[in-house]
């Protein structure tokens, strides 16, 4: 008598514990009262009645033929979970679980797993079953609904086991056009902002990459300040839902910090092939460098900590932060608090410190001597929450050589076409866009509009809806004539694309240049240096004409390979093309000429 009430006292105490701490945990919802103790000795009475009630319900079953298959069964299931979780954290070779069992190994684990599992069906096999869907059950709610804890989950130390086996697997050696996929580093100028989902649509499975830096002298200091913007960026991923990895370099110029942030981003064959990088809105001059050294926030720059940064004055004007001198604690904390109410837009977080043409051009070429492909984009603030339906994805082929070539085709238009034909993989997107492929000729008259199917024959082209040739229109080749809507057709029918619409767009003759005419206009000569079929002015203006229903125009980048990188004018010159080809267009986005196989026309 006096063993059993000892062992029915135990058993009421030391579950009642259990409850009492799972309740102040907040595990289960609506359970928290469970936690309370007394004043003195914190004893948790309520659990103890809770648990008393419990036992006291089974025993009025009557029958200890009934129960005892009940309880035997609910405690080879606790035992079979000891040995599981043993187990489990012994394959995943974490060094830190070092039991002191002399015979222990993952084999006895595994075996008192099996023996717990075979009694428990041995003895009743509908209770096994139902303890099982039960605890599947809870395990169900506690891994999408329960509250973040630091216990120490043995599935992060599975998943880091398999990740790193897998990863080891991942050759870059035997990486093919078969299986390419955009893996994205994102050059941050805003925590927030439809460009950051953007590219977060644009990786489709691959590496997302969302990476700053910091900028100081100081190392220790640098490196306390970037492991804060790391985990400020983690806790902004996580809010938003992103499938991202933050990153964050430190450097003493913003070059070498760049630098630093490029190559050092990914692990292994898992590393990114395409840098996103926001178009700075105003960016200064070389004398205006020269006349103010220290780095100025500018509106839509590349977003970098500098150890200036905390203490600059911000306007409260401008921003909603009223960030006055502060430390960097204050600043970070101040950070923190913003996004715990999801304040991410109301105002600038960071200074920038590219501040100029040189430095954002060889930005540029860095990453392109990395063998990345670059993405500059802009205007990504007037890309809606909600897309409009019947709007366009215009893929922009100013190069008449990808009709005829397929390598040029491959190298200056498929990485276009490429990530539009991702970007409609979104529900959002594709339920609402469609591709538009444009392209200027050097021709008169209408417009000539054909589809491209890869399942079906392709359509006959016809004549737009730009109307006949002007009353006194000179007389001229007509597009139709002229442009090779066969080799087009042919070209994306390699692709595999099915494209609504394809237009060539006539140029007139006046807004056409060549070696002859570029040779007495400076605006021209540089314009055919960057591979344009036009001046960058009279090239936007024909984009915008073309864009009343765009919602993301998708262009070649300007030719930079043959940029002078050392010299601050025409660094300053290519910033200026860049300035007026996407100036007020929809959101758009330059791509870079790519090296890269990114996809196979092999079986």
């Amino acid at each position: 008598l006096v063993s059993t009430t000892s062992s029915a006292l135990g058993a009421i105490f030391g579950g009642s514990r259990v409850l009492q701490a799972l309740a102040r945990d907040e595990i289960f919802p609506r359970t928290k009262w469970l936690g309370r103790g007394t004043a003195q000795g914190d004893e948790p009475w309520v659990a103890v009645l809770v648990t008393w009630a419990i036992a006291q319900a089974c025993l009025f079953i009557g029958g200890l033929d009934v129960i005892a298959p009940i309880i035997s069964t609910f405690f080879c299931l606790s035992y079979g979970c000891c040995n599981l979780a043993c187990f489990l954290v012994s394959i995943s070779g974490t060094p830190n679980f070092r039991p002191r069992f002399k015979y222990f190994t993952w084999h006895t684990c595994l075996l008192g797993l099996i023996l717990n599992m075979f009694v428990m069906f041995f003895l009743n096999v509908y209770y096994a079953t139902a303890s099982l869907v039960i605890m599947l059950l809870i395990f169900g709610y506690l891994m999408y609904f329960a509250p973040e804890t630091t216990w120490g989950d043995v599935r992060q130390a599975l998943i880091y086991h398999q990740v790193r086996k897998y990863l080891l697997r991942l050759d870059s050696r035997k990486q093919h056009g078969k299986t390419w996929r955009p893996s994205v580093l994102l050059l941050i100028n805003t925590l927030n902002g439809p460009l950051v989902e953007f590219c977060n649509h644009l990786k489709k499975g691959g590496l997302y990459v969302v990476g700053n830096v910091v900028l100081g002298q100081k190392f220790g200091r640098l490196t306390q300040t970037a492991g804060r913007m790391k985990k400020a960026l983690a806790d902004y991923i996580y809010s938003e839902n992103l499938k991202a990895f933050p990153a964050v370099a430190v450097g003493e110029s913003a070059r070498t910090a760049y630098q630093n942030l490029m190559v050092m981003s990914g692990l292994g064959a898992m590393t990114p092939n395409t840098v996103v990088v926001p178009y700075i809105e105003s960016i200064k001059t070389r004398a205006d460098s020269e006349e103010k050294k220290k780095p100025k926030a500018e509106s839509g720059g590349l977003s970098v900590i500098s150890e200036a940064s905390p203490d600059s004055q911000y306007d409260y004007r401008r921003s909603s932060m009223f960030l006055r001198s502060r430390s960097k604690s204050e600043y970070f904390h101040d950070l923190s608090l913003k996004m715990e109410r999801k304040d991410y837009t109301k105002g600038k977080f960071f200074d920038t410190s590219v501040t100029n043409a040189h430095d954002y051009v060889n930005l540029l070429s860095d990453a392109r001597a990395l063998e990345k492909n670059v993405l500059v984009t802009r205007n990504f603030e007037q890309l809606p929450d909600r897309i409009a339906s019947s709007t366009y994805i215009d893929v922009w082929v100013l190069d008449e050589e990808c009709i005829e070539s397929w390598a040029s085709f491959e190298r200056k238009a498929l990485l276009m076409l490429e990530l539009a034909h991702i970007l409609l993989q979104n529900k959002a997107w594709g339920s609402n866009c469609t591709v538009r492929v444009l392209m200027p000729i050097r021709a008169k008259g209408n417009a000539l509009e054909f589809k491209v199917h890869t399942d079906s024959e392709m359509d006959t082209p016809m004549l737009g809806d730009e109307g006949e040739m002007a009353e006194g229109e000179e007389e001229g080749v007509s597009a139709k004539e002229l442009f090779n809507h066969e080799a087009m057709q042919e070209r994306l029918f390699q692709a595999r694309f099915d494209i609504d619409k394809v237009v060539a767009i006539p140029v007139p003759e006046e807004d056409q240049i060549g070696s002859e005419k570029a040779a007495g206009d400076p605006a021209a000569q540089e314009a055919l240096k960057r591979g344009l079929p036009m001046t960058p002015t009279k090239l936007n203006t024909l984009i915008r004409q073309r864009s009343e229903k765009t919602l993301l125009s998708l262009l070649p980048m300007p030719v930079l390979t043959n940029v002078n990188k050392d010299s601050h004018v025409e660094c300053q010159k290519y910033y200026s093309i860049l300035t007026q080809l996407s100036q007020n267009l929809p959101p758009c986005a330059f791509f870079s000429d790519t090296d890269m196989t990114i996809m196979s026309r092999e079986i």
